[in-house]
């Protein structure tokens, strides 16, 4: 049985207010202080946030995700090492999406 507190949603507000649980946080950033206030994450870019909250929750970037989005994110979290995971995920991302648009303009300037 999970222990008490250990879905207690934590409250990170932007321009948004996003409930999360901090178990789901506490294992996916062990590293940051989440009993903080304001919580760890509090003030980024809502965008940023909600791309990053997804990620942790579901360990892989968002359906429809933009490169503009990936970069947005990828410049807010540039200095911080405990998001090199998602560094990691959407540089892989906007490297495949390179590929795929030189091969999108190759192939349409051979017709």
């Amino acid at each position: 049985m999970q222990g008490e507190g250990e879905w207690y949603p934590v409250h990170l507000c932007t321009n948004l207010q996003f409930e999360v649980h901090r178990i789901i946080l506490e294992t996916t950033l062990p590293s940051l202080d989440w009993t903080s206030q304001p919580p760890p994450l509090s003030g980024l870019p809502d965008a940023v946030l909600e791309t990053l909250l997804h990620f942790l929750y579901a360990r892989c970037l968002p359906e429809g995700i933009t490169v503009e989005r990936v970069d947005q994110c990828l410049k807010e979290l540039a200095d911080r090492p405990e998001f090199q995971e998602f560094a990691d995920h959407a540089t892989a991302f906007k490297d495949k999406s390179a590929i795929c648009q030189s091969e999108y303009n190759s192939s349409t300037q051979s017709v």
